[in-house]
């Protein structure tokens, strides 16, 4: 899987425009825009040299960090357009280089070539993407329809707005509380009647919720 992207600046083959102190000058001109040429048709003298940089090598998914390369070759540092190539498992993610982010978790390598594809970094950089803030908790168990005495375990699962899910155990609210047992994740049926249970989750998140019926017959004493 390819999946090729831009950086959060404005990119136009061959060219980066980049405005500085933008707004009007003291003439009424507008903005001062340089425009940064890169080399084409590179051919390099001596062994060239691709090296990455990011200034984090551990981000939640949809963080900003920065990236950036360089190529060196015997005349010092060329100005050659590259592009940052993430790599985790099966899945690669094309950037040019600037402000950017990594939305699904997983360990990448990171690593800089020129945009041909002739010179690569050899040693690319680690970045860990872990989970980003939870957005949702999905409550899920079965059976759904339960005699006065079983058990059912709760599973609550927690996404956050890229879709990465893991599994927690913030433990289990029961609507009404009466005629059920809660302890952690497991909820025992003692009377019968219909309850709907949600997982435990803080103000603001979206969770969902499940209907747990209990049959009629002789109420469970709890101990």
């Amino acid at each position: 899987v390819i999946m090729r992207g831009l950086a959060l600046h404005t990119t136009i083959t061959g060219l980066i425009l980049v405005c500085f102190a933008c707004g009007s000058d003291s003439t009424g001109g507008g903005s001062d825009v340089f425009v940064q040429e890169f080399v084409t048709d590179y051919v390099p003298l001596g062994d060239p040299e691709v090296e990455t940089f990011v200034d984090k090598d551990k981000v939640a998914a949809g963080e900003l960090f920065e990236a950036s390369c360089t190529v060196v070759d015997s005349t010092g540092t060329v100005n050659v357009e590259t592009e940052v190539v993430f790599v985790s498992g099966d899945v690669e993610v094309v950037y040019s280089p600037g402000e950017l982010m990594l939305e699904k978790v997983g360990e990448y390598e990171a690593s800089c070539r020129t945009v041909d594809g002739k010179y690569a970094d050899s040693t690319p950089v680690l970045i860990e993407v872990s989970m980003g803030s939870t957005v949702k908790i999905e409550t899920s168990f079965g059976p759904s329809e339960v005699s006065a005495g079983d058990t059912v375990e709760v599973t609550c699962t927690a996404f956050d707005a890229h879709g990465n899910s893991v599994e927690i155990t913030p433990g289990v609210e029961s609507t009404p509380a009466e005629g059920l047992q809660v302890e952690g994740q497991l909820v025992t049926a003692g009377a019968a009647g219909t309850y709907e249970l949600a997982c435990i989750g803080a103000k603001g998140i979206e969770i969902t919720t499940g209907t747990l019926a209990v049959k009629a017959g002789a109420a469970y004493l709890f101990t």
